[in-house]
């Protein structure tokens, strides 16, 4: 929680510092910076009770039982797979999403299960795996809020939006992060 608020902060420290150059007088700096804590930074507390519902929901379900069924289904095939298992996980949190299952709460269960699983690579490519399957999923999932956003303006499918304009371009980017993420798992 610390390090994403840290994060936040120096991110918009950059964006004013870099806004405020352009700006002469600094009122453009000053309206830009009310309008982001009052219409942006504040709205944000609103999704806590999401974050506190899934980190809740996680920690039920990593000492569930149903959490070590599926561990020891999934345990001997992900195994079998070696390293193609790192480029299942992504497309585990891609397939979850198509069917209506959040990614945030995909990565959170499958994250928990995949650390239960002796894999031939580090929790680090795991957690950058869930990451990338987390990327893809908001991109391709027809339920995400902005891809249904976006098609209420188009006035088109979401589907149309999620598959057919993300789905090269999520092709590419599963490609090279998997690469990316061997290659950085093999050097480390």
């Amino acid at each position: 929680m610390t390090d994403v608020a840290l994060a936040g902060l120096v991110v918009i420290l950059l964006w004013l510092l870099v806004l405020q150059a352009s700006d002469r007088d600094h009122q453009q700096t000053i309206k830009a910076g009310k309008k982001y804590l009052q219409s942006g930074l504040l709205r944000g507390g609103s999704l806590a009770p999401f974050f506190v519902a899934i980190g809740l929901f996680s920690n039920v379900f990593e000492h569930s039982q149903v959490s070590k069924t599926i561990g020891q289904g999934l345990a001997p095939a992900i195994g079998y797979l070696s390293w193609g298992a790192l480029a299942s996980i992504p497309l585990l949190v891609v397939g979850l999403s198509l069917v209506g299952v959040h990614p945030l709460a995909s990565v959170t269960l499958l994250g928990q299960i995949m650390m239960g699983i002796s894999l031939p690579f580090n929790a680090l490519a795991i957690a950058l795996a869930l990451n990338i399957g987390s990327v893809l999923a908001y991109m391709m999932s027809p339920f995400a809020g902005i891809v249904v956003v976006i098609a209420n303006i188009l006035g088109i499918s979401s589907t149309t939006i999620s598959l057919k304009w993300n789905g090269k371009y999520c092709l590419l980017l599963l490609v090279v992060s998997l690469i990316f993420i061997a290659g950085y798992s093999i050097l480390i």
